[in-house]
């Protein structure tokens, strides 16, 4: 029943995704990072716009996502600096723009590809923006950069599917859930393992809400016993629908209800009720397996966003690269 409903799921994400990205199909849209290194010797108003420059290689060219594992960077040179013989003097700025992706875990570039663009203006931080936004992030050899990269990608979490669920139940066994969660929502969607990895991501999810539940409902008894109903019926509001002790939540309200007098139930009547329809999507097995998918890839996207541990790998990178 359980692969039945994962494949419901699969098929309605497959369609989604076909409807919003017409020149792409399902199994090529992967997770991906761009990211500028804080060591890159460049003005904040250049920098700023390499970072718009990457941003606009992943998201024209069918990426989406964040992802800790792969990251999108770059670095830049200067070829050649001239002012011209006019007036108004201007400068002439030609540089190469060099795109790396890494995998940031192993700390490799897997692939890279380079520009070299030139911009000219009156101001020279101006000529090199200038010549930054030259860059064209669907030029035929950019697509055919982010192709490589994207079956190099799929390439990685096809071979790799095993090691990466027993990551992320030993993250999990130690309270980690959104860590373990960053490391499953990278793997993209259609491969032909991705079933296990959902599987992995639902449980790992209920693991995370039990834990949360659990803390939950031991608060709720307590204020149940010294009858503050308002401040139990809030502890049980943090109890999900996905939860395997939602039915105990459930039963802690219908004892609210119970032990409470009909003034008492008139003020509460509308907390319960919200309660009540929170709980409500246990009825419908498919959507409540699809909500703990949906809930766990979005936990899984924003811990990748937010670790910082990303930044520093990058910057590390870099100097090694740049700054020997």
């Amino acid at each position: 029943m359980l692969k039945r409903i994962f494949t419901i799921i699969l098929l309605c994400g497959c369609s989604l995704a076909a409807q919003a990205q017409q020149t792409l199909s399902a199994q090529q849209m992967v997770a991906i990072t761009p990211m500028v290194s804080g060591y890159i010797d460049l003005p904040d108003d250049a920098i700023q716009s390499l970072k718009v420059k990457l941003g606009q290689m992943v998201t024209q060219n069918g990426f989406g996502s964040n992802s800790s594992q792969f990251i999108l960077t770059a670095n830049v040179v200067m070829l050649d600096k001239q002012t011209t013989a006019t007036a108004p003097v201007q400068f002439m700025t030609k540089i190469e723009v060099s795109v790396y992706l890494l995998d940031i875990a192993e700390g490799v570039a897997i692939d890279e590809m380079s520009f070299t663009v030139i911009g000219v203006d009156r101001l020279e931080n101006k000529a090199m923006i200038q010549a930054i936004n030259q860059v064209k992030p669907r030029s035929t050899e950019a697509q055919a950069f982010m192709d490589r990269c994207r079956m190099k990608i799929i390439d990685y979490y096809t071979t790799r599917v095993p090691q990466l669920l027993a990551k992320a139940d030993a993250l999990a066994k130690q309270d980690q859930y959104a860590e373990a969660l960053e490391i499953l929502a990278g793997v993209p969607d259609c491969i032909d393992q991705y079933s296990q990895v959902a599987a992995k991501m639902s449980a790992v999810y209920v693991k995370m809400v039990d834990h949360e539940a659990a803390a939950a409902l031991t608060e709720a008894k307590g204020l149940i016993a010294i009858q503050n109903y308002e401040g139990a019926l809030e502890a049980l509001k943090r109890v999900s629908p996905s939860s395997t002790m939602a039915p105990q939540a459930v039963a802690q309200v219908n004892a609210i209800r119970s032990s409470i007098n009909a003034t008492q139930q008139a003020a509460l009547a509308a907390q319960a009720q919200r309660y009540e329809e929170q709980m409500r999507v246990h009825d419908d097995k498919v959507m409540l397996a699809k909500m703990q998918i949906e809930a766990a890839a979005k936990i899984g996207v924003e811990a990748a966003r937010n670790n910082g541990s990303v930044a520093n790998r990058i910057n590390n990178w870099f100097m090694g690269k740049f700054r020997k």
